[in-house]
């Protein structure tokens, strides 16, 4: 058995295409091996900021022969047809051919011996290929190379055990070699297994797997602010990617000076972290700290020239912001309204100035819908939600948006509540980030992601598979959150058919399809209710046609969970099926003439179903559900004693379509409450 390593070594990769080259090499390897029926014990990938590695453990040495049955023209065809398939299998003779009869049609077939071949050879046929029609999202060519590659090549390295396989791409051809930590030095290595090749490189400072490099930061990074007594600020996905911007990371502190607290904490954490991948911490009393850490391929920094770099830096990225903050502040943000006409949203949606205005409408329409008290005065704050897009500060710091109208909007006499909308406009951003509680804070985040949903779908920019460049994904489920947070009872379906009218554009207009937003939207609802324990058939059996309301699909889902958990629902459940199964092979003739029901099982069963058919009327089953369905439960020992002594399918044509309306009713009096159909047995 053998060992097969390959790497690819060039320029700087950056992050999200080291997890792409990971995942796609994995990918072409193990289809390649399972289609060739290739046995291997295991593949493994890897990557750092200049490197791209495979390892495949326990390869065979020779790939065996087998004999393949090639179909030929049929006998019937002329000379020419058979010649030509004689010459591209390389036959020498029609006598190696025999006939074999498919479908009352005589063929010409063949027996080709497929000769042993060895996996290095194999293997130096399909790496090229491979590495040539490997789809990066973007990828590049270089010198006079028709190859492409996410960055240049500089080296190639494929080993089958110590030997190499030899092949060429984008000019370099393949070697045992590598290359270390190109901060110290470009000296090739010779190596002879993935061990050794996993050693040699540990020694010229370079860690191939990026969860031992993310570990190492971690350490570093807790030993250091422990001894400072500081807390971290950031994530665990941000430490993932920096550790994927070295291949052996060191870390280094610095310390800017505190009168750039000035600005908020929110502008300082983004130009540390967002723009420049610094570490940012907190004080024990939760405020920012003027410490930052960063991460450097460089082992020791003796002279604290790389600190001090690192905070010259930093220190001109803060001074920038401060000029855009100066330059921005010239023009206040209601001012910067006509501005927003010469931002086009998307094509064939208008502007975002046009887009403000729907905004606008919608939020004022959901606050007479929801009732809330805010002060009218308050709704100026939905025309200038978008303008802090055409500042400075935005335009360098995107992610910005809404934080920086947030404390704009302050230092131009909004109120706090406007203030905190403006920023919670985007809220929730990620299934951990809060929802807004505000009612002005509620009113415009929903009305973004109303308008941010219908608008994508009205020009065909609907999420596909696992694509989703506009986080339609991630709207849906803001706005199924908020509504649930905050116990807002809301049938969505009328505010998105609200949306659509405010589009002013008729080719929009024509490709509005509601049922396929709100198809989208439940999707959405299901997973999340299912990702905090509700059965996906209970949900099923809640939702109604034209009614997407989450927080009543979820309060009465929750609430048919509990009740048909227990011992009653059960054997309510059961009770109901047996109705269910004979009305699928019935067909209603007729009324339920009430005259006729001579069986006084029969006769107790109606009474009762017309009682309890009269309460749950009565009953607002969004709010009282649990009371309809002990109302119903109630009526279980009555459905058993009516099949214990009445038969239904019986000669009596009379008698049985009268029972068979009595069952109809009762089952219609059933699914007033839910869809029973659609639930599962519970289990005990």
């Amino acid at each position: 058995m053998s060992d097969l390593l390959l790497e690819i070594y060039g320029e700087e990769i950056p992050e999200l295409s080291q997890i792409e080259a990971e995942n796609r090499m994995l990918e072409l390897f193990d289809n390649f091996f399972k289609e060739k029926n290739i046995s291997f014990r295991k593949i493994s990938t890897y990557s750092t900021s200049r490197r791209i590695v495979l390892f495949v453990k326990e390869l065979p040495d020779i790939m065996k022969g087998e004999e393949k049955l090639i179909r030929g023209p049929a006998a019937s065809a002329n000379v020419k047809a058979i010649n030509g398939f004689l010459k591209s299998n390389e036959i020498s003779s029609r006598k190696k051919l025999y006939l074999q009869t498919i479908k009352d049609k005589k063929y010409y077939f063949y027996k080709k011996r497929i000769k042993d071949k060895k996996i290095s050879e194999i293997l130096a046929q399909f790496i090229p290929k491979c590495l040539s029609e490997f789809n990066w999202k973007k990828s590049m060519r270089w010198s006079n190379h028709r190859e492409k590659w996410i960055r240049p090549i500089k080296n190639i390295l494929c080993i089958l055990d110590s030997k190499i396989i030899p092949f060429q791409f984008s000019g370099i051809e393949s070697s045992n070699e590598t290359i270390g930590n190109y901060y110290y030095s470009s000296k090739k290595i010779k190596c002879k297994s993935f061990e050794n090749y996993r050693k040699l490189l540990e020694k010229r400072l370079v860690i191939i797997n990026n969860k031992d490099r993310e570990k190492i930061i971690k350490e570093k990074l807790r030993k250091v602010s422990n001894s400072l007594n500081l807390k971290f600020n950031f994530s665990e996905e941000f430490t993932q990617t920096i550790s994927r911007l070295v291949e052996s990371p060191n870390i280094f502190f610095g310390t800017f000076d505190k009168r750039f607290f000035s600005m908020p904490e929110d502008f300082l954490v983004t130009v540390i972290s967002g723009q420049q991948n610094y570490f940012s911490f907190k004080d024990q009393k939760g405020k920012l700290s003027n410490v930052f850490a960063f991460v450097s391929n460089h082992s020791k920094d003796t002279k604290n020239e790389i600190k001090r770099g690192n905070e010259r830096v930093l220190k001109a990225r803060f001074e920038d912001a401060l000029f855009y903050i100066r330059e921005d502040l010239q023009i206040k943000l209601i001012d910067r309204l006509e501005m927003l006409k010469k931002i086009t949203y998307f094509e064939g949606l208008g502007s975002l100035h046009d887009k403000a205005q729907r905004i606008s409408n919608l939020a004022s329409h959901l606050k007479v819908i929801f009732d809330f008290s805010f002060k009218d005065i308050f709704k100026r704050v939905f025309l200038i939600s978008k303008c802090d897009l055409t500042t400075e500060m935005v335009k360098e710091f995107t992610s910005l948006q809404g934080v920086v109208g947030s404390y704009y909007s302050r230092s131009q006499g909004y109120s706090t509540i406007e203030s905190d909308a403006l920023t919670e406009q985007y809220k929730p951003i990620s299934a951990k980030d809060f929802c807004p509680k505000s009612e002005l804070s509620i009113c415009l985040s929903l009305a973004n992601k109303i308008d941010d949903i219908v608008g994508a779908f009205l020009i065909g920019k609907k999420p596909t598979g696992s694509k989703d460049p506009y986080g339609l994904r991630r709207s849906a489920l803001g706005i199924i959150r908020i509504l649930l947070e905050n116990k807002i009872d809301f049938n969505l379906y009328k505010i998105l058919n609200y949306s659509s009218s405010l589009y002013l554009h008729e080719s929009s207009k024509k490709k509005y399809i509601p049922d396929e937003i709100t198809t989208f939207i439940t999707v959405r609802m299901v997973g999340y209710f299912q990702s905090i324990g509700i059965r996906q058939d209970f949900i099923n059996s809640i939702i109604r046609i034209d009614q997407l309301n989450p927080y009543m699909i979820f309060h009465k889902s929750k609430t048919l969970s509990m009740l048909m958990n227990k011992k009653e629902g059960r054997n309510f459940l059961a009770a109901y099926k047996r109705i269910d199964s004979i009305l699928k092979e019935s067909v209603l003739k007729n009324d339920i003439r009430k005259s006729e029901l001579c069986d006084k099982y029969e006769q107790k069963l109606y009474d009762k179903v017309k009682e309890i058919r009269n309460k749950i009327e009565k009953l607002n089953l969004n709010k009282n559900l649990d009371e309809g369905l002990k109302y119903i439960f109630g009526l279980t020992p009555i459905i058993n004693l009516f099949f214990e002594n009445v038969k239904v399918n019986i000669d009596d044509k009379l008698k049985k379509n009268n029972r068979i309306a009595l069952l109809t009713l009762t089952i219609k009096t059933f699914n007033q409450l839910c869809d029973f159909s659609k639930l599962k047995d519970c289990d005990e």
